[in-house]
């Protein structure tokens, strides 16, 4: 299906700019050494679906409004 080469096109985008840097900022930038590396994976899913939150409010909301104006 369109829908899963999508999905599976949205999450290799996270891993290589969201995932990739915070493997190497955490364990340098933050000082947390290997553990910064293996925290590097729940910090990209919060930070992912936060961005996946925040564009379906600023998407979605609006449309929601105007329907529940239009009755």
């Amino acid at each position: 299906m369109l829908t899963d080469a999508v999905c599976w096109d949205v999450s290799l985008l996270r891993k290589v700019f969201i995932v990739v840097p915070l493997t190497y900022l955490l364990p340098y930038a933050m000082n947390m050494g290997t553990e910064g590396v293996f925290l590097a994976e729940p910090v990209s899913n919060v930070i992912g679906g936060s961005a996946c939150f925040l564009t379906m409010l600023i998407t979605v909301l609006p449309e929601l409004k105007r329907m529940e104006q239009n009755g």
